[in-house]
């Protein structure tokens, strides 16, 4: 009996003996076939910012911080959360407050405003540039008088045009050229003292749309 409990006692002592000796100095179990290390103080969870709404993101993802909101670099491309979505602590820690996040959507809305209002400009002399360049043709006229913004003729199909940055030709001569409409009328006094308007043309495209947009007699 005594030399049956000696030998259990002496194999518990060799079982704790082995156990030991495949524990780290960690304490963890390193036996071949023993569960998975986790190392808790690797939770990847430990720096996340998780929004109000439930998404979850990681500081490295932070590609700006601006006012009013972060803005994350994720797979599907960039996300901006507002600062009203995000939880005190990080609006804390990047100094947001709805003061700055104000201020700064009215300008980046200005900003907006203002790009559309050329965008709307830009489109439209497009617009413009195109209609006057597709009226334009070669006309032949025979001047009546030469003033310091053209000249003043006859031509056919019209009883008199004005003809803006053509110049150095004497009363009576005659000139052909390609000619674009100002949309614009001339305005002028005749010998006998009354007011006469023609329709007025310009020997550039750049001039009639220049003059179209900025009568020079207005």
């Amino acid at each position: 009996m005594k030399t049956i409990l000696c030998l259990t006692a002496i194999l518990a002592i060799n079982l704790t003996s082995n156990a030991q000796s495949n524990r780290g100095s960690d304490g963890l179990d390193r036996r071949p076939g023993a569960p998975p290390i986790v190392s808790q103080s690797l939770n990847v969870f430990d720096h996340t910012i998780v929004t109000l709404s439930g998404e979850k993101y990681h500081p490295e993802q932070i590609s700006r911080v601006d006012p009013d909101g972060i803005m994350f670099t994720t797979d599907s491309g960039i996300v901006k959360v507002d600062m009203e979505n995000l939880p005190a602590a990080v609006r804390t820690k990047y100094k947001l407050n709805a003061h700055d996040a104000s201020e700064f959507r009215a300008k980046v809305a200005l900003a907006k405003a203002n790009r559309s209002a050329k965008e709307i400009a830009d489109d439209q002399d497009k617009e413009l540039a195109s209609k006057i360049e597709a009226s334009g043709g070669e006309m032949s006229i025979t001047v009546i008088q030469t003033t310091s913004l053209g000249t003043l003729a006859m031509a056919p199909d019209y009883r008199n045009i004005f003809v803006y940055g053509l110049s150095g030709l004497g009363d009576g001569d005659t000139w052909r050229g390609r000619v674009y409409p100002t949309g614009r009328d001339f305005v002028y006094t005749t010998v006998l003292g009354a007011e006469s308007r023609v329709h007025s043309f310009a020997t550039s495209l750049e001039m009639a749309i220049r003059i179209n947009k900025n009568n020079p007699q207005e």
